[in-house]
């Protein structure tokens, strides 16, 4: 139903996306995106700067494809890095900053006397308790997670494959959608998909899971009014609901996150975005530059957050894990490193003990930490002893 504005020739998941090699010649490059300066292939976006071509060049030689990438990075480090003077580095990233404007200055004063400062700490208790978190239909996991997945917040799921966390976050992408009237949040949902794990036929069966549950708790409250609302919602408008983008590299991943904020004023009914999973095409493809690579994940970490926030909506992130080899033990951890950690402010880890999948949540400012047990079944997540007969 809609497709971020990606460079010409980029891929997605829109039939009518196709590589545009129509201008291929000495200035143009065949592969996406992508135009010649002299030998060097420089991202579109770039080109936007005004900027002199042998500093375009040196930008794209050292990785830096966005503006916001420049933006993120000191001007000290950026003048270390691409070894110019720190003036000229000063320019260049005030050019990305700020545009043509580049004698703008922003000292923080501005931002600091254009904050809010008219809430009190009293006045976001009462807003926050009037926010209903998102339901995922496993009993033991909302408790531990303090009713649900909580709005304005990032949460985070990370675990070996096969554990369950598409299934989940898929699940979350169908019971954002319950009804006020049944306690849900009655929002849409976003899914970035970066892995192609997003089964559509699977997400179906979720969703008649969710009508079937929603039918048979109005029935045994046996009021016309909740049963009413339960049967108003089908499993084809729970997946007519749910917005899917492709991701096919860090860049595109990068790009649907900078393009939320667009897409979520234009679709204010959205509650939920799920990012799955959100290392995938960062564990790979940087050799050496991890520079560039944190420059990346930090500004996707601030618009995620910054999503979840100004929106009041939930950010779910599916994370992979890694293995940590010490003198005593090995330990599987969240991928992407312990500076990712900062960016989420929940983290589960799913897991096995034994035949049965678990979930521990680690980090939590509001929530105890807790292992719940759970399991995967026809309709989706579930408690231990969970009948589907029933």
């Amino acid at each position: 139903p809609f497709t971020f504005a990606l460079p010409p020739g980029a891929r997605g998941h829109h039939p009518s996306f196709r590589p545009d090699t129509s201008r291929a010649g000495p200035k143009y490059s065949t592969r996406p995106g992508r135009r010649l300066v002299g030998s060097v292939r420089l991202s579109i976006m770039l080109c936007s700067l005004a900027l002199p071509e042998r500093y375009l060049s040196l930008l794209s030689r050292k990785g830096f494809e966005t503006r916001g990438e420049i933006a993120e990075t000191d001007p000290s480090d950026l003048a270390k890095e691409l070894s110019i003077p720190n003036e000229v580095a000063l320019k260049i990233w005030k050019t990305a900053k700020y545009g043509d404007d580049t004698n703008k200055k922003d000292t923080g004063l501005k931002t600091l006397t254009s904050a809010r400062s008219d809430v009190s700490a009293l006045q976001m208790l009462r807003k926050k308790s009037q926010q209903r978190p998102i339901f995922s239909l496993c009993a033991e996991l909302d408790m531990m997670l303090g009713s649900g997945i909580q709005m304005g917040e990032v949460t985070e799921f990370c675990g070996v494959p096969g554990v369950g966390k598409t299934q989940l976050g898929t699940q979350l992408a169908c019971t954002v959608q319950i009804p006020k009237l049944l306690g849900g949040t009655e929002g849409k949902a976003v899914y970035i998909d970066t892995e192609g794990s997003f089964m559509p036929r699977r997400a179906m069966q979720i969703a008649k899971g969710v009508c079937e549950h929603l039918v048979a708790i109005a029935s045994a409250r046996n009021e016309s009014k909740l049963l009413l609302a339960a049967k108003s919602i089908t499993p084809e408008q729970i997946l007519k609901n749910i917005f899917c983008f492709r991701a096919y590299d860090h860049n595109e991943q990068l790009l649907c996150v900078e393009n939320l904020t667009k897409f979520l004023k234009e679709n204010s009914q959205v509650k939920l975005v799920v990012l799955d999973s959100v290392a995938f095409h960062f564990r790979h493809g940087f050799s050496d530059n991890y520079k560039i690579r944190n420059s990346k994940l930090k500004r996707m970490e601030t618009i995620l957050q910054s999503i979840a926030r100004e929106n009041e909506m939930a950010v779910v992130l599916m994370n992979q894990v890694t293995t940590r080899l010490s003198t005593m033990s090995t330990d599987l951890v969240p991928a992407l490193g312990p500076t990712w950690a900062h960016a989420c402010t929940n983290r589960i880890m799913l897991g096995w003990k034994g035949n049965t999948r678990i979930a521990t949540l680690v980090k939590s400012p509001s929530n105890a930490e807790k292992t719940i047990e759970y399991e995967v079944v026809g309709v989706g997540i579930r408690d231990v002893g969970y009948d589907e007969k029933s």
